[in-house]
């Protein structure tokens, strides 16, 4: 029997001045609170309530131990109350991975903030476009623009990632603007490097998808350089 649970199913009773009542109030079956009342009473060896089919009463010797099981319950209380507030202040070193158009963008820009509000942590930022090993690098938190496989970790929705592909106006001049996604292919593409997912471009024609997979005549593992090479009218991305 854990006696702290009982005591505080004992003080619940003498509270709500029924079995039923403090099985309510602490979402428990009527038939576990009656079997908390005999463990206790049997360990202490005395009787602490009287009961009849219609309430419960309080013995003399059972208001005595009920002011004691109060302290006792509130002095518990206070003791996880402080060790929780303790804790309530991050602290400690906190290790974060993220793509680095992201990481330049939505991270590094918020963190003197961050360490401002919690000055006890210690930030450690892997800024990298590679998947890394969560376990072995010795990960916190991982932000990522992918669809996620299963996985035993914890995952967050931060936000959609949308899409687009763009070129500037200098290089439509030239090229003419494609009217058919497979028209895409006969023209100066700016990719991520072969076999990266994102190469894949997606489009819903009458209703039905169709997958463009490309391949760059530049190709690029870094979000922020193939923005620079579009913007100087490099091609499509």
């Amino acid at each position: 029997m854990d006696t702290l649970t009982a005591m505080k199913v004992y003080c619940s009773v003498v509270e709500n001045d029924s079995l039923a009542g403090a099985a309510r109030t602490l979402n428990i079956s009527p038939s576990v609170v009656s079997k908390q009342l005999s463990a206790l009473e049997d360990r202490l060896g005395v009787r602490l309530l009287n009961r009849t089919t219609r309430r419960v009463s309080v013995t003399e010797v059972g208001t005595a131990y009920y002011d004691r099981c109060k302290r006792i319950i509130t002095d518990v209380d206070e003791a996880e109350i402080a060790v929780s507030r303790s804790h309530s202040q991050p602290r400690g070193m906190l290790r974060i991975t993220a793509p680095s158009t992201f990481a330049h963008r939505h991270v590094t820009p918020h963190l003197p903030k961050f360490i401002d509000r919690y000055p006890e942590v210690e930030v450690q930022v892997q800024v990298n476009d590679r998947i890394v090993d969560l376990v072995d690098d010795g990960i916190d938190l991982a932000i990522r623009i992918a669809q996620l496989k299963d996985s035993s970790l914890i995952a967050r929705r931060l936000a959609s990632n949308h899409r687009s592909i763009v070129a500037t106006p200098e290089y439509l001049k030239i090229w003419g603007i494609p009217e058919w996604p497979e028209d895409l292919l006969q023209h100066a593409l700016i990719t991520w490097p072969p076999g990266n997912l994102i190469n894949d471009w997606h489009f819903v024609i009458d209703g039905k998808e169709q997958v463009i997979r490309t391949k760059g005549t530049i190709s690029m593992n870094n979000g922020d350089s193939i923005l620079s090479t579009v913007l100087a009218g490099g091609g499509w991305r």
